[in-house]
């Protein structure tokens, strides 16, 4: 819930209520059980396993494109299994899959240790 969202709940519950103090507690409370509603994203954070490299290219920015990909693994500056992908789940989270993915690609990530068997199977939190 935004910012805009959040007043517009204030305004909605203060005309019903009279009070703000009261449309207040009732907005925070509407809060508190949407956002136990979506629950924790699932899986760990990239980041707390992996160090995400920089793109050199883009300043201040860990997202890479295909082309820049495919030329740091041709340059021998990479692995395959330093490559991650990031893509948008079904919950509106973003997640960092293993390796090369073209289906609901959003960009690629390169991590400075190379991921294994193991990590394939989890599906990190971006």
């Amino acid at each position: 819930m935004d910012r805009d969202q959040l007043l517009a709940l204030l305004e909605q519950v203060q005309e019903q209520s009279g009070d703000w103090r009261v449309a207040l507690e009732q907005a925070i409370y509407m809060v508190e059980e949407l956002e136990e509603e979506e629950g924790e994203p699932e899986g760990p954070d990239l980041s707390d396993k992996f160090t995400i490299r920089d793109n050199p290219n883009q300043a201040m920015d860990q997202q890479f494109e295909h082309e820049e990909v495919k030329n740091l693994l041709l340059q021998d500056k990479i692995t395959a299994n330093q490559v991650w992908t990031v893509v948008e789940g079904d919950d509106g989270r973003l997640y960092a899959l293993t390796g090369f993915h073209i289906v609901n690609k959003l960009y690629y990530a390169i991590t400075e240790e190379p991921w294994t068997e193991e990590d394939e199977e989890i599906d990190y939190r971006w």
